[in-house]
């Protein structure tokens, strides 16, 4: 074997020998292993970013379905189109957003919009539980509204006092439940639990979020038909009743479930 050769610097001194660097063996090796936990480490950001995704999905989930403690719904939101003409008698140039049927068979009211532009009133879109008038006090017909009646309370027929109040015709309105003064705590709340069924002098009651509905969206002019006719469609169905307490400790007594004021002590179970 030759002997290993040695170099000098100018002053004789002998320079140490050279290192070798990592053979190609030992450098392919080195980048295996960095791609290696390169894809490791992408492979641990993956998995922790859905597992951060699925949390926040659970939470949601959480946040938005209903606890038990909450009340029934006690109405209806879809977009179900059916093939009966609801409103065979509407004039041609009517054009405001909705039509309404009340059947007073089923104490349902549901509401209505175009399915196409310009198309018949054949998309259900929302369905409220309500109380027609006792010993058929709620005649059958169609009409347009006069409307809203702008203001928060609306005297009633027995010394008693409604919100937000829609004329129908002459004196049949939508209101709320029937209150014993202008406070938001004193519903009738044997009036309340009859919902779904004949109660009124003739007038349409409704929970306060339906009710209010009809009042924010459905302008003067709104086609109404009202009918007895068993066999409706009602193709969302009957909302259920929410029941409210009668006891005057309850701290729910007197306030309607589905009041959105802030005050509302339902809002807070």
């Amino acid at each position: 074997m030759p002997g290993r050769v040695y170099t000098y610097d100018r002053e004789g001194r002998r320079n140490p020998p050279p290192r070798k660097g990592p053979s190609n063996r030992t450098r392919r090796i080195i980048t295996v292993t960095i791609a290696i936990l390169l894809l490791v480490l992408i492979i641990v950001l993956i998995a922790h970013g859905c597992s951060k995704h699925n949390k926040r999905h659970d939470d949601y989930i959480e946040t938005t379905q209903p606890s038990q403690s909450q009340s029934v719904p006690q109405e209806s939101s879809s977009g179900k189109v059916i093939q009966q003409n609801m409103f065979q008698d509407l004039r041609s140039d009517y054009n405001l957003p909705y039509c309404i049927t009340v059947n007073t068979a089923q104490n349902v009211v549901t509401v209505y919009t175009r399915s196409t532009p310009n198309g018949p009133y054949n998309k259900a879109v929302k369905a409220f539980i309500c109380s027609t008038g006792l010993n058929g006090g709620t005649r059958p017909g169609a009409h347009y509204t006069v409307g809203p009646i702008h203001e928060s309370w609306h005297s009633l027929v027995g010394g008693v006092t409604g919100q937000y109040c829609t004329r129908i015709y002459d004196g049949i309105l939508f209101h709320s439940v029937p209150y014993t003064a202008q406070n938001k705590g004193s519903l009738q709340p044997g009036e309340y639990n009859k919902l779904g069924s004949p109660a009124s002098h003739g007038c349409i009651r409704m929970t306060v979020a339906g009710v209010k509905w009809i009042f924010d969206n459905c302008p003067a002019g709104t086609y109404v038909v009202i009918s007895n006719n068993a066999s409706d469609p009602m193709p969302l169905g009957k909302p259920k009743a929410q029941k409210v307490p009668s006891s005057t400790t309850d701290p729910r007594y007197g306030w309607d479930p589905t009041d959105p004021d802030p005050a509302n002590p339902w809002s807070k179970v």
